[in-house]
């Protein structure tokens, strides 16, 4: 999938930048191609409207949006509009840090239509700024060998299949081996692997892209 990431480029803290650093790479170990603007759109402009004329395109390009809000800066504002103008999805990330006010704002905006994936993939029995979902590598255990899962893969499409590979098994994370075929490395369970990043992974970005099958009896 193609994603544009929202994010600060200036004026943020060393640990901010670092967790979006290590989002982005979970996104592409998951297989995504991310424009991330600090490092794709070059930002050497004297008058910025250039900048803003490539966000837009990469924007159009893009099949989803996903934002890391801070409400101080005012390019992440005016790309954000951009995207809502263009109808995208919309995506936010950091809800553990959103928070909502009292009267009208764009944090109210944000929470409001931006997708809770976890809550999405779960039913509502989690939510993304539930306690404890920033943990790193957790969660995997509950998605032991042979368990049968709906898993996220590449155009936001679930597909059924079995869990042949855990972090006991690798360095890097679930792998699933699908029912059908979906893709062309036939290196990667002969087209019906499919991975679930772990590594470096909080226990939302996992559980948003994993669920188990449950038997109707």
């Amino acid at each position: 999938m193609q994603i544009f990431l929202i994010c600060p480029v200036r004026g943020i803290t060393d640990e901010e930048k670092n967790a979006i650093v290590r989002y982005v790479l979970n996104l592409v170990r998951s297989g995504h191609t991310v424009h991330w603007p600090p490092r794709d759109t070059d930002q050497n402009d004297s008058v910025g409207l250039r900048i803003c004329q490539d966000n837009r395109q990469a924007i159009e390009d893009a099949e989803e949006i996903h934002v890391w809000w801070n409400e101080k800066s005012q390019g992440s504002l005016f790309v954000l509009g951009m995207a809502f103008a263009l109808r995208k999805k919309i995506v936010l990330v950091n809800f553990d840090s959103v928070r909502q006010t009292p009267r009208k704002s764009f944090n109210n905006v944000l929470l409001r239509i931006g997708v809770d994936y976890l809550a999405e993939t779960t039913g509502g029995r989690l939510h993304w700024n539930d306690p404890g979902m920033d943990a790193l590598e957790q969660g995997w255990k509950d998605f032991p060998l042979g368990t049968r899962v709906e898993v996220r893969t590449a155009g936001d499409i679930w597909r059924t299949g079995t869990v042949v590979e855990t972090l006991n098994e690798n360095e890097r994370g679930i792998e699933v081996k699908c029912d059908e075929r979906w893709h062309d490395n036939l290196e990667f369970y002969d087209g019906r692997g499919a991975t679930v990043m772990v590594f470096m992974n909080t226990r939302r970005g996992i559980l948003s892209n994993i669920r188990r099958i449950v038997s109707k009896k």
